[in-house]
């Protein structure tokens, strides 16, 4: 796009600038010869032409707008044979993840910066799912033909992404990382085992075969989806997205503070601060 952008005004700045130049030649020394009392070496200096009279310099005045209006004759043959030119276009809509990264009317027909693609295509689902997601997950729900609800859908999807990053999962971790209290969690993780989705206590939580079949098809419907979405970013490559996902996954885990080694808080002992 900006190599057609800066070859488009490169051109048409050569082609519309001769034009320009060769009628502005041809009017100009007859529009000095009837401006007598104008010195010709300041007619191509605005300033110090207007200190002139506007009767004397107009005809000089004249001769100018006229090779601009010439000029803009010249383009609207070139426009209208671009906009029928256009009508042959084959259109190709902007899937969710360009329209939502794109922050200039460029961007929007660039391809993705980055030496990485897997990089690429990361930035491209963390885009997709903070812009569609909201809306997108009742679809895919509907799709995925599924048996959870929400909540048994939430919970069982906490201990599989747990139980695939870390390999288990624990009542309390998700507690942590959600910042929500165990004991409010437990109802929920408690109604999911009633329903053979989970099985385990809070701290060894696993997933049935009956969890694991409607977690798949969840999982399924999310790819066919983001597939969909992601067609202009190559995500027809399975083995990529997967990558992807797995990399995302990982990086949701790592980043939740609660794992990660405590700092040293100060604590005051005896009027002293002491690290604990």
């Amino acid at each position: 796009m900006t190599f057609f952008r800066t070859l488009g005004s490169s051109f048409g700045a050569a082609v519309f600038g001769t034009i320009y130049s060769n009628v502005l030649s041809h009017r100009l020394p007859a529009a000095i010869a009837a401006s007598p009392g104008v010195d010709p070496r300041v007619v191509s200096t605005p300033a110090e032409l207007h200190q002139y009279p506007k009767a004397k310099i107009a005809p000089i005045v004249d001769a100018y707008a006229h090779a601009i209006h010439v000029v803009f004759l010249a383009a609207v043959p070139v426009a209208g044979i671009a906009f029928v030119l256009a009508l042959f276009l084959k259109e190709v809509p902007l899937r969710g993840t360009s329209r939502a990264a794109a922050s200039d009317v460029g961007d929007g027909f660039g391809m993705p910066e980055g030496a990485d693609s897997e990089q690429c295509l990361e930035v491209a689902i963390a885009w997709l799912f903070r812009r569609k997601g909201r809306d997108a997950l009742p679809i895919i729900r509907r799709d995925s033909a599924t048996t959870l609800d929400i909540a048994d859908g939430w919970c069982v999807g906490q201990v599989h992404l747990r139980a695939r990053v870390r390999g288990s999962a624990n009542l309390e971790a998700i507690s942590r990382r959600v910042h929500v209290p165990a004991p409010v969690l437990h109802p929920a993780f408690e109604a999911a085992r009633e329903h053979g989705y989970l099985t385990g206590d809070d701290g060894q939580l696993e997933l049935t075969e009956v969890g694991q079949r409607e977690i798949d098809k969840l999982v399924g419907a999310t790819r066919r989806w983001l597939a969909d979405e992601l067609t202009d970013w190559g995500a027809g490559d399975d083995e990529l997205l997967t990558r992807a996902l797995d990399n995302m996954a990982n990086q949701f885990i790592d980043q939740d503070p609660q794992l990660l080694p405590a700092p040293e808080v100060p604590v005051a002992i005896g009027g002293r601060r002491e690290n604990s």
